[in-house]
């Protein structure tokens, strides 16, 4: 019983993650993902600007799983960093139901969270 919780609660969670590098950004060696930095704002030290990393989280993953998610994604850029630039809901498509004559509706939202893969340039 509990074998089938256990089950079922891992089937309700999943965590989307894409990593995307700019036209034209430089490249890096990987860096070690468990040096990767998830800062809230700009850091003062000076940059430069890989990618950006898309999250979609299902269900109720924890935050530690979705930051290692981050973190092993950004690392591939061979970022040092991530900065959070949106962590929202974006609609993902409309719900219909009902006889055709009188339909009812609504939007259905997804979590999203995208953040700035950068590289320190000061060393």
């Amino acid at each position: 019983m509990l074998g089938a919780s256990m089950v079922m609660l891992w089937g309700c969670t999943s965590i989307n993650v894409e990593s995307n590098r700019f036209l034209g950004s430089p490249s890096f060696q990987p860096t070690d993902p468990a040096t990767v930095q998830i800062l809230q704002a700009e850091p003062k030290r000076p940059y430069v600007r890989l990618g950006e990393v898309l999250v979609q989280p299902q269900g109720k993953p924890t935050y530690s799983a979705i930051e290692q998610r981050v973190r092993v994604a950004a690392a591939q850029l061979g970022a040092d960093a991530v900065i959070v630039e949106y962590d929202g809901a974006r609609v993902a498509g409309w719900n219909y139901w009902g006889p055709r004559w009188a339909p009812s509706a609504y939007v259905s939202y997804e979590r999203v969270i995208v953040l700035l893969a950068i590289h320190y340039t000061d060393g």
